[in-house]
């Protein structure tokens, strides 16, 4: 951070002496660097400087205090837009007019006071103008600040936390199904119903972890290992892997808004910014969403954009094809990505508890989880202890998995089996000859089948169902299922002329003399023809 003497240099003595006056100090140098030196000395007191603070204006010390709360350094952008510029003049003008003493704004006020500068920062990966608090000042007043520090908006009331979703192992569940979608070559958007979690998050959480390739390529080794890790373990590689990735764009999930071209965003400065402001907020308390959006957009509305540009990026409302540009539609991109961040990602990934007014409403309030704290630590997070739960089969083939049992073998089981969906105890599966032939063709065997199942139940396998899959290993599938069409006649020498014409194709077996099974789809050509031969159908 730049020091007094450096927000001093290439400054005028005029300008000097009406920092000097501004801080009580006398100067009677002959020229600017000699007065400059005397000066930064005598301003390097920590009695003067709480004076002119305690002293400031209440849009001065606003001002000044948001500048505290980013470390002492804001985009030049960001700070004149929200606290106004400084006017320009030169020095006679400034020496004749003295904005000094009617400052127009508090950017102005604090200028003169030499409580802010204004310098080019190399602070990404290109220089960039921004006010600052001289090292001196800011060293002495900071500590001050952090224990005024204001608390980022408000308890939730009692009504707002009526309905309680505490965080759970779900991201850890779906992955095991995408997972075994990926692996099983089914079409993932069609399943989604078996999903709990957005399929494009679980997508990117995968490639990012290179379980998954970008072109959906499945890594066998990788995947075992990750899902025989025990579920906290899996958990915090989870997290490691979000908070550190910088391919992963949460701006992009943000179903109110439609993303155009490329934006310069730090993913990961943002997940950091929103987490260690969450930290300040009480562990045990339950906190207003809304209110903590608005505190951000009161104290560091930039916090996505380090330029404090609001009309580069090419965003889009979806339902009415408006770009949204300007500061004035922070609340519609900026903001509806915190509450995205809060009861998305955050919940998801088991750092936030979040609370409504009822079951049928949006989360207005949130809290800290449990585990929380351990999972940004990256140490195992307490009350994840595995349940003791087994696998149930019935004699037809259906299989019941509950939530949370061993995801290796879940994903195992379902390379066997078809999905059937979900229900309130677990996943739902069923033994077909087109799953089975999907598994041979995968190289897998009943016998693996028969002594996975086996190693998880708390009753012996179905040995009906047993010998018709060791059957079907042997003389593949014995019995089929069709949609036909009866067609009946009174007179067998209709379905003997059938038989000898074009529609024939369309006859799948005769039953009897009167009787014949046809394919649906004939119907049409089947009537069509028997009006041919003098038949009338209804």
């Amino acid at each position: 951070m730049l020091n007094i003497l450096s927000t001093l240099n290439g400054q005028d003595l005029g300008f000097l002496k009406i920092i000097a006056n501004a801080w009580g100090i006398e100067i009677k140098a002959p020229d600017a660097y000699t007065a400059r030196t005397h000066l930064a000395a005598e301003m390097d007191n920590p009695e003067i400087i709480k004076e002119i603070f305690e002293a400031l204006p209440e849009d001065a010390r606003n001002a000044f205090n948001s500048l505290l709360e980013l470390n002492g350094k804001i985009p030049w952008a960001k700070f004149s837009r929200e606290f106004g510029e400084i006017q320009v003049m030169g020095s006679a003008k400034r020496d004749r007019e003295r904005p000094d003493l009617k400052p127009k704004s508090p950017t102005e006020y604090l200028w003169y006071r030499a409580f802010i500068g204004r310098a080019f920062l190399g602070m990404d990966s290109e220089p960039q103008e921004f006010a600052y608090i001289p090292e001196e000042i800011f060293s002495c007043l900071e500590p001050i600040h952090i224990q005024k520090k204001q608390i980022p908006g408000r308890k939730a009331t009692p009504k707002e936390t009526q309905f309680i979703q505490h965080v759970s192992e779900k991201i850890l569940d779906d992955l095991c199904t995408v997972l075994a979608m990926y692996r099983n070559n089914l079409p993932i958007e069609e399943h989604k119903d078996l999903l709990e979690i957005p399929v494009s998050f679980l997508r990117v959480i995968l490639t990012e972890m290179k379980l998954v390739s970008a072109n959906g390529t499945v890594d066998p080794d990788q995947i075992r290992l990750f899902l025989e890790a025990p579920g906290e373990t899996a958990f915090i590689q989870i997290v490691k892997y979000w908070l550190e990735s910088i391919q992963i764009n949460e701006m992009e999930f943000v179903s109110s808004l439609v993303i155009e071209g490329m934006l310069d965003h730090n993913s990961v400065k943002t997940r950091k910014f929103l987490i260690d402001q969450i930290s300040l907020i009480p562990s045990d308390l339950w906190w207003n969403l809304e209110s903590f959006v608005n505190y951000v957009y009161q104290t560091n509305p930039d916090f996505q954009r380090p330029a404090g540009n609001y009309d580069t990026w090419y965003i889009k409302d979806p339902e009415t094809g408006e770009y949204l540009r300007g500061f004035e539609n922070w609340h519609r991109i900026d903001g509806a990505f915190i509450r995205y961040m809060v009861t998305g990602p955050l919940h998801w990934l088991g750092l936030i508890d979040l609370s409504s007014t009822s079951a049928e409403n949006q989360p207005v309030a949130f809290k800290c989880s449990t585990q929380c704290i351990d999972l940004l630590s990256n140490q195992p997070p307490k009350g994840m202890i595995a349940k003791e739960e087994k696998i149930h089969i019935d004699s037809y083939g259906k299989i019941l998995i509950p939530f949370h049992f061993s995801r290796a073998i879940r994903y195992q089981v379902s390379r066997f089996c078809e999905w059937n969906g979900r229900s309130k105890d677990g996943y739902i599966y069923n033994i077909s000859p087109k799953s089975l032939n999907r598994s041979k063709d995968q190289g897998l065997k009943i016998s693996h089948f028969l002594k996975l199942v086996q190693s998880s139940l708390t009753h012996s396998f179905p040995p009906k169902l047993k010998h018709a899959l060791e059957r079907w290993e042997q003389n593949g599938t014995q019995a089929y299922f069709s949609n036909v069409v009866l067609l009946k006649v009174s007179d067998p020498e209709a379905i003997a002329q059938l038989q000898t014409s074009p529609v024939n194709k369309f006859i799948q077996a005769i039953l009897n003399p009167n009787t014949a099974a046809i394919n649906p789809n004939g119907m049409e050509q089947i009537r069509k023809t028997l009006i041919e031969l003098g038949y009338l159908s209804e």
